[in-house]
């Protein structure tokens, strides 16, 4: 795993499914990784769908903007 710059890494796992012939992920499946690692990463924090459970009581997630650069291609399941 490479350490990034800035930032916080959330793990997220890739299915076997997701991959192409070359056992590589498919670039269009970067950004589900991504809205994966983002929710994870916040349910951690102790956010909720569910305001009642939720910690951030008046807060929802929503993504304006997204730009991604690929560093290192993923290989394989994990």
């Amino acid at each position: 795993m490479i350490a990034p710059s800035h930032g916080h890494i959330t793990p997220v796992r890739v299915h076997f499914d997701e991959l192409d012939p070359t056992g590589m992920l498919h670039h269009s499946h970067y950004i589900l990784l991504l809205d994966r690692a983002v929710s994870t990463f916040w349910n951690e924090q102790g956010w909720d769908t569910d305001p009642a459970k939720s910690a951030f009581k008046e807060t929802i997630l929503a993504v304006r903007d997204l730009s991604i650069t690929y560093h290192v291609p993923i290989t394989g399941v994990s």
